[in-house]
């Protein structure tokens, strides 16, 4: 039997070494619909560990660049590695990645706590409640966690997406407006 060696997109993120860059960004350029140029030649690398904020006023391309990070919008032109892997929509390194963008998303009636555990179930996490706990600690939800979602504040929504974010103990956080509300 002849093994086909896999192409380093298809390899497994978890069982290849990490570049000393968490991401790096060559020449990302997202032209919209409309003509209008929402990122211009974007070249960013960002180290392991490394936090970073990216500042700008409304519509200079921030929430644009974190959708391409996530996969969730195409570039233009460019390219986009998240730990030497290319981001494309589905790749397997996106798994890596925990992320609130575009403001939190919720079933209403159902608790914070019964919020998070379907998130829990549709990404598949080994933690359990273990890390479930670990992420509304982190969040500082507190008791609010057992209380309907509905009935959360602004910034206890946001509490609640954050920790949503956290679960799993992501290798990489990507956070928009992270502070709305809090």
């Amino acid at each position: 039997m002849v093994e086909t060696p896999m192409e380093p997109d298809q390899a497994d993120p978890l069982n290849v070494p990490d570049p000393p860059q968490a991401i790096r960004i060559e020449q990302l350029t997202k032209r919209l619909r409309n003509g209008i140029v929402a990122v211009d030649g974007l070249d960013l690398d960002v180290a392991r560990g490394q936090v970073v904020g990216l500042v700008g006023p409304n519509g200079s391309g921030k929430t644009i660049t974190l959708r391409i990070l996530l996969g969730l919008v195409r570039p233009t032109s460019g390219r986009v590695l998240l730990f030497g892997h290319e981001v494309r929509p589905g790749a397997a390194v996106l798994g890596r990645v925990g992320a609130l963008v575009d403001g939190p998303g919720f079933v209403p009636h159902l608790s914070g706590r019964r919020n998070l555990d379907l998130t829990v179930r549709q990404i598949r996490l080994s933690g359990g409640s273990a890390d479930l706990d670990e992420a509304v600690g982190m969040a500082g939800l507190g008791q609010a966690v057992d209380r309907a979602y509905s009935g959360y504040s602004h910034g206890m929504r946001y509490r609640l997406a954050m920790a949503q974010a956290l679960l799993g103990s992501p290798d990489l956080l990507l956070l928009d407006e992270p502070t709305t509300g809090m």
